[in-house]
């Protein structure tokens, strides 16, 4: 479950509204799911985190900076990280993939 901050509640609304709309499963049972919502929800979003990070004052930019970082996101650093070897007999970088 991720934390938002006091300006993010918007955005978390919109988050919330996106994965009730992606599940096929409602009261009922088993119901089609409405693409065209779904990506009308997913513009929203994107349009709102825009507007928000771009006008953050500096005490929000402490916050987000401060903020704890979601497991996932670290997960794929973690995954895309390289080792860059550097040897100056050969003035060469080596790279190490995992």
């Amino acid at each position: 479950m991720r934390n938002y901050l006091e300006f993010e509640k918007e955005i978390k609304s919109l988050e919330e509204d996106l994965e009730t709309s992606k599940n096929p499963f409602d009261k009922d049972g088993i119901s089609e799911v409405d693409t065209d919502k779904i990506k009308k929800i997913q513009d929203e979003i994107n349009e709102k985190l825009s507007l928000t990070y771009s006008n953050l004052n500096s005490w929000q930019k402490t916050l987000v900076a401060r903020h704890e970082i979601d497991l996932e996101l670290i997960f794929i650093l973690i995954k895309s990280f390289q080792i860059l070897l550097y040897s100056q007999e050969i003035d060469y970088f080596l790279t190490i993939n995992q």
